[in-house]
């Protein structure tokens, strides 16, 4: 799929949360199916469970030692958000989930993530700088600045994807990420969290 090297190694750490973001149609759901594969693949004591409105993939195969759980909002559960609590009771170490659309899902992915889980979520955001504010925007205001820095521990990577055709008329993936590293989060300390967002942009685009 033509993953970035150091995106590839950074895509599945033990926990915290990563945000796979574009518009609709630019490939999210695909490059977390081979996310998903990939980990039942080759770190195959990892359960997975995903929480998808709709379910595209079909993840599992006949020979895997432990088979992902797929839901479907609306279907088999009622949101995302009440999809987050149930993955809690199956003990999952990898939980995907379709979309962060309110307060209640964006709470969810981050006690998620503090809590020992890898979440990957989608969100529909043009860059890694505006998804942060994108996602914190979710919360009330009174309660915005614990958000944003429950989010700063637990944030692994932002990835923007969207598809572009070739000469040969296919199309191909184009990605901006920002891995949050140890260096990236000690500059962030040191800046306000209304600042990050515009600081990461700048980094991306030096």
């Amino acid at each position: 799929m033509g993953i970035e090297p150091d995106l590839f190694r950074a895509l599945l750490p033990k926990n915290g949360l990563g945000l796979i973001c574009g518009e609709t149609g630019s490939g999210k759901s695909t490059l977390m199916a081979a996310m998903y594969r990939y980990c039942q693949d080759y770190q195959k004591n990892r359960k997975i469970v995903t929480y998808e409105d709709p379910v595209e993939y079909i993840l599992g195969r006949l020979d895997d030692l432990l088979p992902p759980h797929q839901a479907q909002v609306r279907r088999d559960v009622e949101s995302f958000a009440a999809g987050l609590r149930s993955a809690m009771r199956r003990n999952p170490e990898v939980i995907g989930i379709g979309e962060v659309r309110d307060a209640e899902t964006a709470a969810a992915a981050v006690e998620a993530g503090q809590t020992g889980h890898l979440c990957v979520c989608t969100m529909h955001t043009p860059s890694p700088g505006e998804t942060i504010p994108r996602i914190l925007g979710l919360f009330p205001s009174q309660i915005r600045e614990s958000a944003a820095w429950s989010l700063f521990g637990i944030l692994r990577y932002i990835v923007i994807q969207v598809l572009v055709c070739t000469t040969d008329g296919k199309r191909r993936a184009v990605r901006e990420y920002i891995i949050f590293t140890d260096e990236l989060k000690m500059k962030l300390r040191e800046m306000p969290y209304q600042q990050w967002g515009t600081h990461i942009d700048s980094l991306i685009r030096l």
